[in-house]
């Protein structure tokens, strides 16, 4: 049974290649109908050219600069606003959807207690489970995935869902906002799935909804830019929710990695210590200015 326009698959893509196509390709095989919306952070691969070719009648935004997936994200979910989407779905380029899973995390999110709900999503390469849910660490300033099989079918409470496949109602981005800009990469959805939980709704990972994701960044050339914005953001996160003697404790975390990354840059100068040195730096500039913006690491 075909889906209303009442769903927006929002797609950012930036230098996807071909996975764009089988990404799209993916969420028509469901066999629903949804607006499927491409925003292009300038793609120089010829990525947005292919899509345009072999699925013209989608709906295509297109940057001359890479603005980040928090900003084309947002520009993409303003759009499904306007045209009266009550849920929107987020879904990476280098990711696919199964069948019946896209109808799932939608009917999952109509929910009245539910605000934002993702599914369980495996590595396209190992086979094995990527995420299952997502945790917080204040104390060890870190996000990480969960990785284990689920025990049932039962929703799944998480402290954040990734954004690699997403979909969030709505009233949750009427009532909490969009994702905050500041964040280049990384963290924009664990701080949106905060958000949406200090709102009172629940944030969840449904079991019986299933993706793959083959991960790009983790190849090696890609390596150092992850670094940076994981480094980068996650200053960014703990320093905005952190609250009383954590924010304290927060401040000192920071100062003693910093310090490590000037200690290890006496000895050693390779592409991951440059980018940790860069994304210290960045996070200072940041700091100091009132509407900082953020250009793409290099």
């Amino acid at each position: 049974m075909p889906m209303p326009n009442h769903t927006t698959v929002v797609i950012v893509n930036y230098n996807a290649g071909d996975r764009l196509l089988t990404c799209i390709r993916s969420i028509f095989e469901t066999g629903l109908q949804p607006e499927i919306v491409v925003v292009d952070n300038a793609s120089r691969d010829g990525s947005l050219e292919k899509c345009r070719r072999a699925y013209p009648k989608l709906r295509y935004i297109v940057h001359s600069h890479n603005l980040g997936f928090a900003t084309g994200s947002n520009i993409g979910i303003r759009y499904a606003l306007e045209k009266g989407s009550e849920v929107i779905v987020l879904i990476n380029p280098d990711a696919t959807i199964e069948k019946k899973s896209l109808q799932k995390l939608v009917d999952t999110c109509k929910r009245e207690d539910v605000g934002i709900a993702a599914p369980l999503i495996y590595h396209m390469t190992t086979k094995q489970v990527w995420f299952s849910g997502g945790e917080i660490s204040f104390t060890r300033q870190r996000a990480t995935h969960q990785t284990h099989m689920p025990a049932n079918n039962n929703l799944i409470d998480t402290q954040y869902a990734t954004g690699c496949v997403m979909a969030v109602h709505k009233d949750t981005f009427k009532q909490v906002g969009l994702f905050d800009e500041q964040f280049f990469l990384y963290y924009e959805d664990a701080d949106l799935s905060l958000r949406t939980k200090e709102n009172g709704q629940r944030v969840v990972v449904v079991p019986e909804a299933h993706a793959w994701h083959s991960e790009d960044s983790e190849s090696r050339e890609n390596r150092p830019q992850k670094t940076y914005f994981l480094v980068f953001s996650g200053l960014l996160f703990f320093t905005k929710h952190s609250t009383g003697f954590m924010r304290i404790r927060t401040h000192l975390f920071i100062f003693v990695r910093r310090m490590r990354s000037h200690v290890r840059t006496l000895y050693k100068n390779d592409d991951i210590t440059r980018a940790v040195k860069k994304a210290f730096k960045d996070y200072d500039d940041v700091r100091k200015k009132t509407n900082p913006r953020i250009t793409p690491y290099r």
